[in-house]
């Protein structure tokens, strides 16, 4: 019992530092990221996310976005908050490298990640509690 909450832990754990590893990226890229640009919608690839299966698809939006005359493509995951019907999405772009950019719906996507997480964690502990008293009681008693 005990080793099974611990790898539960463990593996909570692993995937909060992951999560939080990567909303510090996506702020460094943010805080790089100064130029505004506007990218429009210019595809959409669909591909199912397993070769054998035909049930499941993941989607991935094209975006077209020109800086100083360059014109640059910018795939995003179709699994990204925000994405629906966006004809259109506002970009802040790197002035040294214009092919690393931020946009706003790229943290939203992270944060609700997260939230998901946070709720996971409550949802076990109170699960597992009557385990983990049960183990208190027998301990102490």
């Amino acid at each position: 019992m005990k080793v099974l909450l611990a790898i539960i832990a463990l593996l909570l754990i692993g995937r909060a530092v992951f999560l939080i590893v990567t909303a510090a990226a996506i702020s460094a890229r943010k805080k790089r990221c100064t130029e505004a640009v506007l990218a429009e919608l210019t595809g959409m690839t669909v591909s199912p996310l397993t070769p054998d299966s035909g049930a499941d698809e993941e989607s991935n939006f094209i975006f077209i976005y020109n800086y100083e005359g360059n014109d640059y493509r910018l795939i995003v995951d179709g699994f990204t908050t925000g994405m629906e019907g966006a004809g259109e999405l506002e970009l802040s772009v790197d002035p040294q490298q214009p092919e690393f950019c931020y946009y706003r719906q790229m943290f939203l996507y992270n944060g609700k990640k997260i939230k998901n997480l946070i709720f996971l964690i409550i949802f076990l502990l109170l699960f597992s509690s009557p385990m983990w008293g049960a183990m208190l009681l027998m301990k102490y008693y």
